[in-house]
């Protein structure tokens, strides 16, 4: 509006564009006040700053959201008696209600649970990538081929341990893995 317009220029507000670039950084801002402004160095001065929050204050739509404990209060009707009767319900069938508080709580635990889970994923993903990448076809088909006879190996040697003690299997460690 022009009042905006000629207001700026009198008490030194900056510049739409700038102002809103920079607040949309503060993406978890519910309300902006006066030492938030002040602290942006972007007006001539505090009564600047004043003036500013003073225009502004008379628009609605500016105005910060109303949270209760339960979460952000509702200014449609239908919503708060929606609201209202699912805390009816839950307390009618033994359920705690949860607070906003809570649900944060939760969903940040979960955040990190998935954080780590995707991590770990990533982790085994790139070694088993490292390993198939590393070990040419003919060293793993190697390499499986003597694992099987260590493997024979060792039930060969159970077998002469069961066989020479009558029967009751008597190994020692050293003996089965056929040191």
């Amino acid at each position: 509006s022009l009042r905006a317009h000629v207001l700026a220029l009198r008490y030194g507000w900056p510049s739409p564009y700038r102002l809103g670039r920079l607040l949309a950084q503060w993406h978890a801002k519910n309300s902006v006040g006066f030492l938030d402004l002040e602290r942006t160095r972007l007006f001539r001065n505090q009564a600047g700053v004043g003036r500013f929050l003073q225009h502004y204050r008379k628009y609605h739509f500016l105005e910060p959201p109303k949270f209760s404990r339960l979460g952000k209060e509702s200014a449609n009707e239908s919503e708060a008696l929606a609201q209202e009767i699912e805390v009816r319900v839950a307390k009618s069938v033994g359920c705690k209600v949860q607070t906003l508080k809570e649900f944060a709580e939760e969903n940040i635990l979960l955040g990190q649970r998935k954080l780590e889970l995707r991590a770990a994923a990533k982790q085994r993903s790139s070694t088993l990538e490292e390993a198939v990448t590393a070990e040419p076809a003919g060293e793993a088909a190697g390499r499986a081929d003597a694992d099987a006879e260590d493997v024979d190996g060792l039930l060969q040697s159970v077998r002469t341990i069961e066989a020479g003690s009558g029967g009751t299997p008597r190994a020692s460690e050293d003996q089965l893995e056929g040191r």
